[in-house]
Parts: C-alpha cells; sequence; structure tokens
C-alpha cells in the first residue's frame, strides 16, 4: 500500500512510450503492441441490490447505499463526511435574499486534535468488507489517500494543515492496459473515527473478449482531430508550442447506459498549450482506437434566412445511438437523428456570422464520436434573457452558467465534446425544481467580460455561478473575443466577486483550483476575488470532459425527501460537488474548495443552497483573518 497526501498533475501511467511529429508539434502517447487487443465482455452490469445490502451490514451504514438510477452503490453520510468541529455564533443580518443565516467559527483546537484512521485497517476493512458482499476487485490494485485541510492566516502562521479523511480506492487495469471512465470507480472514505462516510462501487463484471482491431496512434490523432478540432494545432491566436499526451486505455460508460455488452480500447488525450505565457492543460478526452466506432456524416442547410437545418446518417457502431447537437452561437440545440433551430445574436444580429453545428454520436456500448460543419448566416435577434431587463438589487435566488466547448478550436485551443452539454444539464436541473437560470451563455454567447469586473459583469448578479470549459491555476478561456478570450488574474483582470449577490463560484476547468503554481499559492491568487464570495470550488489538477458532471451537482444540492421519508435529503454545497466529482471523473483527479474565515475564526464552508438549508453571513475583507483549502482524490 501507499499512502500520500497528493497526487502529481501529470497523472498519466503511460507505457510503450512514442514520439512523433505531426502538423508541427511533437506528440507522446502508447502505442498497441498488435493490430488487435481484446475488447472486455461484460458479464455483469454492476452490483445487486443484495449485494449492497450485505455491504450495508459490513460496514454498518444507517442505510443501505444502493442507487437505483444507475444500479451503483453510492453513498455519503452527510453527518459524517469532512465533519470539521465548529462552535455556533449568534446569527447575525440577513443575507440579499433576506432570509436569516446561521454562522459557526473554526474549532481549530479540536481539529487539530483529529484523529487519522489508521492505513492498514482502512484497506483490510475495505477489502474484507467487499469479500463479504461478493462484490469483485479482480484487476484493480488498492491504494492509500488522503483528502487534506488547511487554514492559513493572511499573515502565514499556519492554524491547521492536516489530513481529515483515509480513503481507500481501487486502480484497475486488464490485458496490460488500465481501465478508466465512470465506471471503473471503487472508493471507501473513513472519517476519523473509523466509521464509512463515504463509499462508492460503480464497476460492471467484465472478462477478456475477442481480438478487434485497433488504429494507430496516427489514426487515432487524426480521429481526434475530428473529435477536438486540433487540426489547429499549429500555433494560432495566443497558443505557442502545443504538446499531445496520450494513452492506451480501456473506456468504461457510466453505469446508467445500461445497453454496454464491450469495453473498447480508447486513446486518452491530453493537450497542453501556452496562452499568455501561462500552460494551459486541457481537461481529458477520450478516443475510440478501434476501427469499429460509429461514422456519422453531416448535411446542413439554411434555410428561411436565419434557420438551421441539419441531419446525420451514422454508418458502424452498435445501435441503438444516442445525438446531441452544439452550435457554435446557440449551444445545445437538439437531441436527435435530425435537428432545426433559429441562430440569434443580440451583438450580431443582422450581420453574416460563421456557423459551426457538430454533433456528438454515442452508440450502445459508449463508443462516442464527433462530426460537424461550418456555413455563414444571418444572425436574428434572439428573445432577451429575462435578467437582462431586471434590477441589481432582485432579490430571487438564481443561477448563471456559462459553457465553452466546440468552440475553443478558434481559439487554437482544443474543443470539448461535452462541455456544452455539461452546463445546459446543469442549467436543466435548475429549472426543473423552478429555480431561475438567469444566464445560461454557451461557445460564441460566452464572453470574458460576463464574469470580470466592468459595466458587463453578470456573474455578481446571481447567488451560483458555474463555468465549464478550459481553465488554469490563474483563470480560464473563452472561445469569443469580448472583451478577449482569457480571463487571466495574474495579467491585470479583476474579478471581485460578492459584491452584489454572489455566493458561490464553481470551475468545472482543470486546475483553477491548483494549491501552489508559479510559486504562488491558491489563496495568493484567488483571494482577492473574494469580496463576499462564500466558497469557490473546482480542481486541484487535470479534469475529464464529461457531459453530467454539472447535472449530478445541482441534484445533490437541490433533491430533498418525500413527505419526510423517501427520497435524500440536500447534500451542502461542497459535498454536492464532492460527490459530483466522484462520480464523473477518475479517481487521480483532485476536487478542491476554498474559503475565507474571520476574525473570529467564522467561516462559511458549511452552506447548503438557499432553500435546502443553512446558509451563512458573508466575510467582509475587514474582518478577513486568513483562507482555508481542502482537496482530495475523486
Amino acid at each position: 500500500m501507499k499512502s500520500h497526501l497528493s497526487h502529481n498533475s501529470s497523472w498519466w501511467m503511460l507505457s510503450a512510450m512514442i514520439t512523433l511529429s505531426l502538423a508541427g508539434c511533437a506528440k507522446t502517447g502508447s502505442a498497441p503492441s498488435s493490430s488487435t487487443l481484446p475488447v472486455l465482455t461484460v458479464i455483469s452490469q454492476g452490483p445487486t441490490l443484495g449485494q449492497a445490502q450485505a455491504l450495508q451490514a459490513a460496514f454498518g451504514l444507517p442505510v443501505t447505499p444502493y442507487d437505483e438510477t444507475d444500479g451503483a452503490i453510492r453513498f455519503l453520510d452527510t453527518t459524517r463526511f469532512h465533519v470539521l468541529p465548529t462552535t455556533p455564533l449568534p446569527d447575525t443580518t440577513p443575507n440579499e435574499e433576506g432570509t436569516p443565516t446561521t454562522n459557526a467559527a473554526f474549532d481549530f483546537a479540536a481539529i487539530n486534535a483529529m484523529p487519522v484512521y489508521p492505513d492498514g485497517q482502512a484497506a483490510s476493512r475495505t477489502q474484507a468488507a467487499f469479500s463479504a458482499a461478493g462484490l469483485a476487485t479482480t484487476g484493480g490494485k488498492a491504494e492509500v489517500e488522503h483528502a487534506t485541510f488547511e487554514a492559513v492566516q493572511d499573515d502565514g502562521t499556519v492554524d491547521v494543515s492536516k489530513a481529515i479523511d483515509t480513503q481507500v480506492g481501487y486502480d484497475f487495469s486488464f490485458n496490460g492496459l488500465p481501465l478508466a471512465g465512470p465506471g471503473a470507480k471503487v472508493k471507501v472514505v473513513f472519517d476519523p473515527a473509523g466509521a464509512v462516510s463515504q463509499v462508492q462501487y460503480a464497476m460492471r463484471g467484465v472478462q477478456s473478449g475477442e481480438q478487434v482491431p485497433v488504429i494507430t496512434a496516427q489514426q487515432a490523432d487524426a480521429r481526434a482531430q475530428q473529435r477536438i478540432g486540433k487540426d489547429v494545432l499549429s500555433a494560432q491566436g495566443s497558443a505557442v508550442s502545443p504538446t499531445v499526451r496520450r494513452d492506451l486505455v480501456y473506456y468504461a460508460p457510466p453505469l446508467a447506459l445500461k445497453s454496454v455488452t464491450k469495453y473498447f480500447p480508447h486513446y486518452r488525450y491530453v493537450y497542453t498549450s501556452v496562452v499568455n505565457g501561462q500552460t494551459v492543460n486541457s481537461k481529458v478526452v477520450y478516443v475510440p482506437a478501434v476501427q469499429a466506432a460509429p461514422t456519422p456524416t453531416v448535411s446542413m442547410n439554411v434555410v428561411d434566412h436565419h434557420d438551421i437545418e441539419a441531419s446525420v446518417h451514422v454508418a458502424g457502431g452498435t445501435a441503438p445511438y444516442t445525438y446531441r447537437w452544439v452550435s457554435s452561437n446557440m449551444g445545445v440545440v437538439g437531441e436527435g437523428p435530425t435537428v432545426r433551430y433559429f441562430v440569434g445574436s443580440e451583438e450580431d444580429a443582422g450581420t453574416l456570422v460563421d456557423e459551426t453545428l457538430s454533433v456528438v454520436v454515442t452508440d450502445a456500448n459508449g463508443l462516442s464520436v464527433e462530426a460537424g460543419k461550418t456555413t455563414s448566416i444571418t444572425a436574428g435577434y434572439p428573445f432577451l434573457e429575462p435578467k437582462a431587463i431586471r434590477p441589481l438589487e432582485d432579490s430571487s435566488v438564481e443561477v448563471g452558467v456559462w459553457s465553452v466547448g466546440m468552440t475553443y478550436s478558434r481559439v487554437g485551443q482544443d474543443n470539448l465534446p461535452l462541455s456544452v452539454a455539461n452546463g445546459n444539464n446543469f442549467a436543466a436541473r435548475f429549472q426543473r425544481d423552478a429555480i431561475n437560470v438567469a444566464y445560461n451563455k454557451s461557445e460564441a454567447s460566452a464572453y470574458e467580460q460576463h464574469l470580470k469586473s466592468g459595466p458587463s459583469e453578470l456573474v455578481d448578479r446571481v447567488d451560483l455561478g458555474f463555468f465549464t470549459g478550459h481553465g488554469m491555476p490563474t483563470g480560464v478561456l473563452f472561445s469569443s473575443s469580448r472583451d478577449d478570450s482569457f480571463l487571466d488574474i495574474s495579467a491585470g483582470d479583476t474579478v471581485q466577486w460578492g459584491n452584489t449577490d454572489l455566493e458561490w463560484m464553481v470551475f468545472a476547468a482543470c486546475e483553477v483550483l491548483q494549491r501552489t503554481a508559479g510559486g504562488r499559492g491558491v489563496a495568493n491568487r484567488w483571494g482577492p476575488s473574494f469580496k463576499g464570495l462564500h466558497m469557490m470550488l473546482g480542481y486541484h489538477n487535470i479534469s475529464e470532459d464529461t457531459s453530467n458532471e454539472g447535472e449530478k451537482f445541482a441534484d445533490y444540492m437541490l433533491r430533498q425527501k418525500i413527505l419526510w421519508v423517501f427520497g435524500n435529503d440536500a447534500m451542502k454545497v461542497r459535498e454536492a460537488w464532492v460527490q459530483a466529482a466522484t462520480d464523473t471523473q477518475s479517481r487521480k483527479v483532485q476536487w478542491a474548495y476554498m474559503g475565507f474565515y474571520g476574525n473570529n475564526n467564522r467561516t462559511n464552508m458549511n452552506d447548503y443552497f438557499h432553500g435546502r438549508g443553512s446558509v451563512s453571513s458573508d466575510i467582509n475583507a475587514a474582518e478577513r483573518k486568513g483562507t482555508w483549502y481542502v482537496r482530495g482524490p475523486s
């Protein structure tokens, strides 16, 4: 067993490394040792209810940890997960919504006195419980890790720096290749007293099957260019000397996809470029490595001046297929084999604009590919968003969404096929509960100026902001040029969040909350942005491109019991982010979140979303004492 507190952000375990020259940039990755590889045949779709009940008994859990939505074993105990000692404080003034606040202060002495459950006991109990429940870990290697909590005063005095849990996670490999994806997640988290505070078993039963032809690394690069637009790898815009890392893995789709009968080899890609002197690591993207992947062909026409009509024909793969259409101007526009939609723009109405339409096609086994076309069209004038005509002092609870994915190639970055769907699904979950989505800005309509201080700022008009796309330790990237495509706090861009309304800012993007980057800690980089902001949530290292991370995060924050009996209670904001990362990210992706504490050690750490539980009051600059920061494995 290996025990440590952190992972390096470059977490690739590459074998059979090769280096080649393509499109003017150096590429590294693993190549197959033969022209064929075995598929993994699915022999069971996941754990059973009986196995979940047996695991409940083995661990002494308060409920059966079986999630009927996808058949995974999934549980987070909100009474035990990362519960840090606090002391209650008198309630202060109502928040921006006019509702009472509930406040508490860190008890640093008690936090420092918390034990850490021993690694060896955690590992042995985990394996014994899985064995008792008949849950296989064949092909898996266990590793013991810890989430960490740090609280540091502004003058550098360290109040706390310690592990706050003990986690046992499994890495799986078959036929010499890693198994990756949301259908390959097995982990158990123990609290300081040794009680299980989180458990996840999202794993199908598999065995080696027939041999299938595997494409070469060069052929995979060509397929990747179609998927993520990196035919623009030569330096364009502000990107300089892009490089590529790839390795060969088996990809395990989410357990919710019940049609999966085989796992196929995929190439796992990460692109790195330099923007304005800053290194940008892309999200992980998976590209099918087999000839049997679906091949889509798109037809596209302009109709009635401002409308696009399109269809896709798919050859290969395994039916049935699912479809997701993404417009460079309008975001997600359809989920069938045909689509018709209106192209509008407040800024460019009446002028000729470029319109790129992409479709993501996924077959029954989770093999996902893209195709698209570009044309010119005269933009119409869209309906005004309701928030655009509301006063700033409006007190209703609202969220805002900014998502960029399939238009990054316009600024020399790799496209993210699932990013806009991620933002759209996040927004849709709030709308299901009749919570207003004040802004849902995607692709070319998502502007840097929406997030930074100035007359065009929108994010501080909502309670929760959600960005999904490319990130880095000092900012995030856009594909539009208003003001420019790069929000970079190290280059003079000013963000002051919480002055008006914003409580929580979420970055579903790589490395925004990296603990230390370029000699600057996360508090030094992002601290000046907190002007009443309660919490910032994101990732410490490279994350993966997903379509359901946002929806899961929203659902965990918003869910409620029916008649106080059926269903589940809402999670705190931070718990919801951790569980969403656990569901959608590989284990070595590290979630992170941070906030301030006041002169009396008051904290915003335990907020719920509005209407789902208690919310604390703002910590203003005058009472700020220091910064707290938490990170851990997904």
